[in-house]
Formats: structure tokens, C-alpha cells, sequence
């Protein structure tokens, strides 16, 4: 809003509007594994995660780029104390064959819509009986499309 204000004299304005990149993201607020079971073989457990974009405004030509980052750029859950930790991977179901590093681009928008990747955990790799806890942290930045 601009307000110009003038007693008897002539006033020229000039204004100059510019409408950045607005956009929504919606993540998980909890991803939660449940009913894990120690087996002496590879079994693993998979929980679906999606994150959408309800809300894009003037991209223009720009993306929006949205990251997977695990607890200390490791994706492991530890157990109450610490002296236990769970690994666990996490995919992105555009390439489902290969696991995400911690920093990795899970998914790219350039309008409104829906991203769906899964945690997987190898249940022969739980050492112990207890309750494993872990932020698996997603960060958002605009940059240039790349062609």
C-alpha cells in the first residue's frame, strides 16, 4: 500500500510491484513404525509418506526443490538412551530402487501437486527390545529450472 499526500503541489509516484515465488509445502507431521520385529533374515518394514504442494505462485521458470535430511546427516533412530541405533533408508517412489542420502533431493515442483517416497527399515538390523526415536527433517528452496 502506498499513500501519497499533497498540499497544492503536483505529485508524481512511481511505483514498482514484484511478486516473488509464494508457495505451500505440507509434510508428515509423524512417521511412525509400529509392530517392528527382530528376525534373524533380512525382513523389511515399509511406511508411505507423501508431501504435496497445495500452492504455487509465480515460479516463473524457477522450481521448488525439497531435501531429506536424517538426525546428524545420518538416517538412524537410536533408542532412549542412546546406546542403540536403528538405520533406516528413505526413497523417493519416482526412483524406488535407489535409497536417498541425507541432503538429497527427494522431489521437484514446478506446480501443485504430490511427491510419495517410504522409510524402510531392515528389521534383522534391531539389537534390542526398547523404543526407537528419530527426525527424518525435509528443508525447501526455490531455484533456476535446469534444462
Amino acid at each position: 500500500t502506498v499513500t501519497i499526500c499533497a498540499e497544492e503541489a503536483n505529485v508524481t509516484a512511481t511505483v514498482i510491484a514484484t511478486n516473488g515465488p509464494t508457495y505451500s509445502v505440507v509434510v508428515p507431521t509423524e512417521i511412525s513404525a509400529a509392530d517392528l520385529l527382530r528376525t534373524p533374515e533380512t525382513s523389511y518394514y515399509q511406511k508411505d509418506f507423501t508431501i504435496s504442494v497445495p500452492e504455487v505462485l509465480f515460479l516463473d521458470g524457477k522450481q521448488i526443490d525439497v531435501r531429506v535430511y536424517g538426525d546428524d546427516g545420518v538416517f538412524a533412530l537410536k533408542n532412549a538412551d542412546g546406546s542403540s541405533w536403528l538405520p533406516y533408508e528413505v526413497f523417493s517412489k519416482a526412483d524406488a530402487q535407489k535409497a536417498l542420502q541425507s541432503g538429497d533431493v527427494f522431489a521437484t515442483f514446478t506446480e501443485v501437486g504430490e511427491a510419495n517416497g517410504f522409510i524402510r527399515i531392515d528389521q534383522k538390523n534391531i539389537t534390542q527390545a526398547d523404543t526407537y526415536t528419530g527426525t527424518l527433517r525435509f528443508s525447501f528452496s526455490v531455484s533456476d529450472i535446469e534444462e
